[in-house]
Parts: C-alpha cells; structure tokens; sequence
C-alpha cells in the first residue's frame, strides 16, 4: 500500500494547472489532457481523472455514473452506463488510456472520490466550485474544436441522446432472446389493438359524431375496485365488443379504442401496469375533449406546435383538480400517437408533477433480422402473409419507413430499373415526409420479389402493393400483419416492449453513426440528406429521439481530438506496448508524422481488463419462433380458446384459419367436433343433425359460454395446468357436459359431482373461491355428503348458502366466484359467472377428441 507521504510528495508534483485568463478553454482543457498524460498519479485518482479528460465524463453526470460499473458490452467494447436525472440511459465508451488504468485499478476506489479532486487538479483547491465551473465550460469548449454539432450539443445537454439499455446489448452480446414470460392474455388479445389500428389505417367511417366515444367513456365509472386484473380483462372484453362499432364509426374513435387498448393491456409510459383508478381517469377525462379537438382533422400532418396548440387548449378547459391527470393522459396518448403514427415527441411540459417521455431506445439487431428471416423462409403458412412479412422486414430494416407509408405504397410507386429499385413515398405527415428513396436490389431480394409478383399477377398501379387482390383498395390481412411483425419482434429478442416501429430507431441510429463522427467538408449537407431520407423536419428529431449507438462516434471524436496533442516518444511509450526507440524507428519508416505513430500504438494498444459481460446475471434463452408460422403446429388449448372466441365475434371461417394459421379445413374439423360435444352437453339443444353453419350460430348465442373470458384474472392460470394433463381429465369432462345445466354446475348427481369436483381440484380451483349453493328442496344428509367430497379434494369444509327455489335451478349448485369467499357472506352475482371456466372446460372437451383423431 503506498504510504500518506509518498502519495503527498505525488500530489505535490502534479503541477496543477492554474486559472490562466490569456487562455481560452479549449486551451486549458488540452493542457490538463496532456498533464495526466504526464504526471504519476495513484492509478485510482488517474483513472477518475481520465474519465472526464478522455471519455467525455461531464461533471452533472458524475454521481450516477459513479454508482455503476464498467462493462463489457459490445465486442471488446468497455463502457460505463447510468440512468441520468431525467430517466435517460446514458453510456460512455472508455477509450485506451482509461482502459490501460482500470487494468490495474480497483474500481470500488474510484467510485468512493469526490469532485473536489476533479476541482484540485484542474485548479486550486481552494476554490472547488469555481474550478468546476470552469472545467465544464473548458470541457464544452474543446468538444466544439473536435466534434460535429450533434456530439456538442449533446455535451451541453441542448440535444439529449438515449442510448440503448444493457438488456439490448446482452441481447447482442449472447445472440440470445431476452428470457420473459409470456403473458397468454397479452398473446390472445394483442390483436384487438392492431384491429383497431386498422380501423385507423382503413377507415369505413367519417367520425361524424362522438357516439361510440361516449360509450366507450361510459364504460369506466367504477373507482373501488378490489379484483384489479379481473377489471381489466372485463373492460378489454367490453372494449372489443366495441370494435366492430369504432372502425364503422371512423378512424378518430378506432383509434381512440386502441389507445385504451393499449392502456390496458400494456400501461402507460412509466408502469407497465397502471391501476385501475389511473386508466379511469384518463379514460374519463380525455377520450371526450381529444375526439372533439381532433374530429375531421388531418392530425397525422401536423407539426408539433399544432398539437401543443390543442393540447393547451385541453388543459385550459379542464378543471384545476382534474389538470394532473389530464397533462398525464396527454403523455400517454401523444406517446401512443409517437410509436404508432410517428409524430413529432413533445416537448414540453404540461404539468409540474408529469414529466416529459423519453425515447423508448431500443433497436433490432443484425442476427436477430436475419433470424427472423430465416424463420419466416422455413414458415409453412399462408404464402401471401409471408411474402409481404418478409418484404416488410427487409426493407423497414434498412431504410426509415413508418408503417403507414411502407404499407400504404402502391404498385406504381416501386419502379425496377437496372440494379436499383425507386420508391417513391408520398408522406403521409408533411412535405419533409415526401420523398424518393434509391433501394439496391441485391440489399433488398424480399422487397424486390414482392414487387415482382405483384406485377406478373397484373395488379393495376394503383393497387396497394401490400394489397390484397381480392379486395381492392385493401391492405391484405392488415391486423394479421401488424400481430405477426410484432410476435415476430417479440420471439426474436424476447422483448415485450418491442414494436415494428423499433426498426425506425435502428435504421436511424446506424446511418448516423458516421455522419456523428464527422470531419469531413461533407458533413452538412450529409446530415440534411439523412433528415430528408428519414422524413424529418430536422435533423435535431433524428438525434435526440432516434439516435442510440452514440458511444462508439463520441469515442472516435474524441480519440482523434486528443490525438492532436503533442506528445514525446517517452509519453507514448508508457501509454503503449512500445519502447520509444521502436516508435522512433517505426516513425523513421511510416508515412504518417511522428505523433499519428505515436498515437496509433496508444489506441491499437489492448491490455487485460478484468470486467464482467453486460450479459451477465441477465436471464437469456433461444429464441422459439412463434408458432403461427407453421399451419402444421400442434394445436393446443390455447388455440381451441382463441378459435372459437373469433367464432363468437361472427368472423368467417377463412378469417380465423387466416387469423389461427390453420385450414379451413381444420376450422371446420374442430367444429364438427364440438358439435359432438355440445350434442353431449345437458345445457345444448345441438344434436348430430346440426349444419356447421347452426352449430357456429349456438356457440355465437350461447350465454352460458364466453370463450373470450376464459383468460380473465380467476380462469387464466388454469389453462396452464389444463394444456399440460388434460389426458387425464375425461371423467371429470363427461360429468361436466352432464352436470352443467341451465348455467348452473349441478351437484344433484353424486357420483358426477364428485368426478367433477376431482377434476376442480385437478385444475388448481382456488379453494377459498367455491362454495355450495342449495334450496329447502337439498337433503341435509346430501349436503354433508358434498361437504365431504369436497373435503377429500380441497381438504377444507366450503361455505354453504340457502338460496330460493327458482324455475331451472338444481337444488345443489357449485358457486365459483373472482374473489375469496366468506362464510355467512352471499358472493356477489357479478363475481359468479361461470361462463370463462364453461369456456375452458367445453375447450379441454375439444382438445380430448382432436387429440384422439389425429
């Protein structure tokens, strides 16, 4: 350990630089870059010091920064990260004279000093705030004499940038998926909200009046609620029976819908699961107002100061109590209208207490598209469907389009010339979004193919290109497109925050990462071409909202600013892996001047650092590919649910294979088969002598039957259990086609009801949410005899209740119920629907006997 005085007498040595008023800051700041070159210091206070003279470490950023660690990232790439003041990644790339220090540093030492070393080194120590003050003035002033705009004015924080979180770059580092759950609700119910996109895309409306708006307004009242995700998922189901009535309605209130959606299912900004309580009051407050400011309104062409405009206009007719949560649903849905339709972010402030949104920094790397693609060439489903997938991906990935223009091109706007195809995109935002885009063919083969099958099916020029031919002037299966590019996204990166749009922030943050750098008489007029290529107002959008690769363009601005100092053979030979007689030779033979040899065997010089790989202690697996894209994978419970749900919701059979990635064919077995089951079933008037088409007509008008509510909160976790072992459960089925009657879960038949309550039990039925139900007409003796079955299952005596004697009711009946049951306490009717578990059980039925055939 060095002693006290060896380290003063260091200290003392360093030669500190003194405030000089001759000189300017950039002059100091490259004086005090060349002392650290210098001067011995502990490796613990040179590594701190070098942070901020070498990697562009601002002084603002110190105290977060210092709470990380130094990081393996990309490649050999070593960074240091941290979330800034305003919830933004940030991340710096440690270049080699850093590197060299940390190999021999122990970091928990650097992270324990105080900017007041900063401020000894730099200037007296006896004025700490000024020195710092000073430095970051210097800092600023020599980032301006080595850099391009865009990296300036990031150092001065006049354009933040965002840069990618670790979990982006363990996905990079491991070539493996982000290791998340998959929400089986989430999975089913996605594909209302890009329905309800393409109520906005393919309007049949005109918005002419706020009917469905009201409505949609009226279905959040209540404000106690104690079953928040059986909420939910009633309010999503209430919110897709209002689907088909939004997209008639006009694009405004589809669009609307799918915000609420998108609230439901995904949350707001900040939390990923809102209360209750939170969606109400957006909902209440703001569908109204916004479809009143918005009617008849070009909205998706407006500048950003047009939308500020309605927006305070909002907040000035809002009372003050209600003024929180209206600059909070303003947030959430300008952040909503950013992802989808990709209009300019806000920027400003309605609410002391609602910050702005940052980018959501995210991009989709190379393996991962390639894997996707390969996916999608190895998928056996609807060819057209693949065909404009690939072609989506394939061009989205390389060049900016927002998804409303790529799908929106017609046939006529691709023209194949010799070894590029020309695009011509019409905008669908501002005249900046208006342009021409040159694609090389061999960069884009999906595209390219595309194209050419659309012309040799003689599609006219004005068709879509994405089109469907037996729909003119229709995107072909546009909802579909949308889920299966999301699902895709998702599958590849394991991402659930991922979205198609994600592929605009990844063409933008690669093509400026040479522009970034700069240096070249070029870089003006390079930059004006990127924002014209990108459909941007200014090139200013593109940086701070897209740009997200920045560490690696700083690092090599940086690098060549510092190389500029003059250094002698001594310094660059502690610096590097070269004695100075080797550099003096190696100078004597090269081209290059003496400092480029000098400063090349410090930057090409690589030592030992002992950092850990972002990915580590990251949970990663192999990405599955969905199982959409095999019409031949095996059905399961989950699909029987999601196909007979799009039963209910009237859709044609050709939409749900479509919708399934199945056959007609197979729609049409699994019907037959529910015929069987239904013609089994107490509580169904179907008998073998039923159509298809009046099976499909029963389970439309079957109340007793809710498919869609099988994946609310009380009947989710069971299709688990059921997709796993429901082999095992024929007894408990056949007692249940037997038992349900008339909605009710008769007991009446002893040795059913006790296969049944076995095959509950099976299922993981929470204990505490069943009970017996029973008139005056139940024998007691009968009743105990239940008690004791469900005893033996669910090893605790339920809660009895006496109810009348009603036309239909048996005199024992199982009540199941969302919320725990108390004894002596009646449950709710709205609690005891039975129509989500009738759902899985009718399913389980199915799954039995599609199993058996095939």
């Amino acid at each position: 350990m060095m002693r006290k005085s060896t380290l003063n007498r260091a200290l003392s040595k360093s030669n500190r630089i003194t405030q000089l008023s001759k000189e300017n800051g950039a002059t100091r700041f490259e004086a005090f870059q060349l002392r650290l070159l210098e001067i011995e210091l502990p490796a613990h206070i040179h590594l701190f010091l070098s942070l901020f003279a070498f990697d562009g470490l601002r002084v603002g950023d110190l105290k977060k920064a210092m709470l990380s660690q130094p990081l393996r990232y990309e490649g050999v790439k070593i960074g240091l990260g941290w979330i800034d003041e305003d919830n933004r990644q940030q991340r710096i790339q440690l270049g080699s004279i850093s590197l060299r220090l940390l190999s021999g540093t122990d970091w928990a030492l650097v992270q324990k000093l105080p900017l007041t070393c900063l401020a000894e080194h730099y200037l007296d120590r006896e004025a700490p705030e000024l020195a710092l003050q000073m430095f970051t003035r210097d800092q600023v002033a020599w980032v301006s004499e080595v850099a391009s705009g865009p990296t300036v004015d990031h150092s001065q924080g006049i354009v933040p940038m965002t840069a990618l979180s670790d979990d982006c770059y363990a996905r990079l580092q491991t070539k493996q998926a982000l290791a998340a759950e998959a929400d089986v609700e989430d999975i089913t119910l996605e594909g209302a909200l890009y329905q309800s996109l393409e109520g906005w895309l393919e309007p049949q409306g005109k918005d002419k009046n706020p009917t469905v708006v009201n409505e949609i307004s009226e279905l959040f009242k209540r404000k106690n609620v104690d079953d928040q995700q059986g909420y939910k998922s009633r309010k999503l189901q209430q919110c897709l029976d209002k689907l088909s009535d939004a997209i008639e309605a006009g694009p405004l209130t589809s669009l609307i819908l799918a915000w609420v959606i998108h609230l439901l299912l995904n949350g707001t900004k900040n939390r990923s699961n809102a209360a209750v309580n939170t969606i109400i009051g957006y909902v209440k407050v703001f569908v109204v107002p916004i479809f009143s400011a918005l009617q008849s309104k070009d909205f998706e062409r407006w500048e950003l100061s047009t939308f500020e405009e309605v927006y305070d206009g909002l907040m000035a007719n809002v009372m003050p109590t209600s003024q929180g949560t209206m600059a909070s649903a303003i947030k959430s849905w300008h952040h909503f209208l950013v992802g989808w339709l990709d209009v300019p972010p806000l920027k400003k402030q309605y609410h002391d207490e609602v910050n702005l949104s940052i980018p959501l920094a995210n991009v989709l790397w190379q393996h991962e598209y390639e894997l996707i693609q390969t996916w999608l060439a190895n998928a056996s489903l609807d060819p057209r469907l693949g065909r404009c997938l690939k072609a989506m991906f394939n061009v989205a990935f390389r060049k900016r389009f927002r998804i409303n223009e790529l799908l929106k091109l017609r046939v006529g706007d691709a023209q194949i010339l010799d070894n590029v195809v020309q695009v011509n995109i019409h905008g669908t935002k501002s005249i900046y979004s208006k342009r021409r885009i040159d694609l090389k063919i061999d960069q884009f083969p999906e595209f390219v193919e595309l194209v050419r099958y659309r012309q040799d099916e003689l599609a006219s020029m004005g068709e879509y290109l994405f089109g469907d031919p037996n729909r003119i002037g229709k995107i072909y299966s546009l909802s579909k497109l949308y889920t299966c590019a999301n699902h895709l996204l998702k599958s590849a990166t394991g991402d659930v925050s991922i979205r198609f749009h994600t592929l605009a922030h990844t063409v933008v943050s690669s093509e400026l990462i040479v522009p970034m750098v700069g240096g070249t008489s070029t870089l003006t007029n390079s930059l004006h071409q990127l924002s014209s290529d990108f459909g941007h107002y200014s090139i200013l959008t593109s940086f701070s909202e897209y740009m997200h690769r920045y560490e690696g363009p700083i690092r090599e601005t940086i690098d060549r600013g510092i190389s500029n100092l003059k250094i002698s053979y001594r310094v660059a030979e502690r610096w590097s892996h070269k004695s100075s007689s080797a550099l003096r030779k190696q100078a004597s033979r090269s081209e290059s001047d003496k400092q480029a040899v000098q400063w090349q065997s410090i930057f090409s010089f690589s030592c030992k650092v002992d950092v850990q790989d972002v990915s580590v202690n990251r949970k990663v697996s192999k990405p599955n590919p969905p199982t959409f894209l095999s019409s031949n994978a095996t059905i399961n419970l989950s699909n029987i649910l999601n196909i007979f749900s799009d039963v209910q919701r009237e859709l044609s059979l050709e939409i749900i294979a479509l919708r399934q990635s199945l056959s007609v064919q197979d729609i049409n077995d699994l019907l037959r088969i529910a015929k069987g089951i239904l013609s089994d079933c107490s509580n169904s008037r179907v008998d073998f002598s039923f159509s298809t088409e009046l099976v499909v007509r029963e389970l439309q008008n079957a109340d007793w039957i809710w498919f869609a509510k099988a994946y609310f909160a009380k009947e989710k976790t069971i299709i688990k259990i059921a997709q796993k072992s429901f082999r095992s459960f024929s007894a408990g089925i056949n007692a249940w086609l037997r038992l349900i009657e008339n909605g009710y879960f008769s007991l009446e038949d002893q040795l059913r009801a006790d296969q049944f309550l076995k095959l509950l039990a099976q299922l993981n039925i929470p204990k505490n949410q069943v009970a017996i139900a029973y008139t005056n007409a139940c024998n007691r003796h009968y009743l105990k005899m239940l008690q004791a079955c469900f005893f033996e299952y669910f090893h605790l005596t339920v809660p009895t209740f006496e109810v009348g004697q009603r036309g239909g009711r048996p005199y024992a009946y199982l009540l199941f119920s969302s919320q725990n049951i108390l004894t002596n306490v009646m449950p709710k009717s709205a609690t005891l629907s039975t129509s989500g578990l009738n759902a899985i059980l009718f399913s389980i039925a199915v799954l039995r006997e599609f199993d058996s055939e095939r």
